[in-house]
């Protein structure tokens, strides 16, 4: 806000400053807020965001992983190690485990034990977010080149 103008309202007594100082929002409550904002636009700061998650978490590939159900009790898993077959988890000493999506005992959430889709979206998604960033900056320019033209 240009100086002259935010002296002039603060002269006649009106607020100034932006939505966080006026609802006295903490700095992670605006911060959320202002998340949510980019993320509705995709904006580039949530581009960026995205990216920044990307390159501080665990490498990709992430595989899925079933548990014995003698030895596992039926779990669920994402890993950096592949398999295909039924493993367990116990043995890997978690230097593998990205998520566990289902853990029977001590049962920590009631989902079907057949719908594994938790743990496919999370494989699928480590890897196909990073390409959705950079396919939907590949676009703006795009259509600021063709803008130009």
């Amino acid at each position: 806000m240009d100086e002259n103008k935010k002296t002039s309202i603060e002269k006649a007594d009106l607020l100034t400053g932006d939505y966080a100082e006026f609802l006295k929002l903490t700095p992670e409550e605006a911060n959320a807020v202002n998340m949510a904002v980019h993320k509705a636009r995709l904006d580039e700061d949530y581009l960026a965001y995205l990216e920044t998650l990307d390159k501080s978490s665990t490498p990709y590939p992430w595989y899925p992983r079933y548990g014995d159900d003698d030895v596992c009790m039926n779990t669920r898993w994402v890993s950096t190690e592949s398999s295909k077959s039924f493993d367990y988890l116990y043995e890997q000493k978690s230097t593998s485990v990205v998520a566990i999506t289902f853990l029977q005992s001590p049962r920590l959430a009631d989902i079907n034990d057949v719908d594994d889709n938790n743990m496919y979206l999370i494989c699928e998604y480590r890897e196909a977010v990073p390409l959705l960033v950079a396919e939907i900056r590949r676009l703006r320019e795009e259509l600021k080149a063709k803008e130009k033209q």
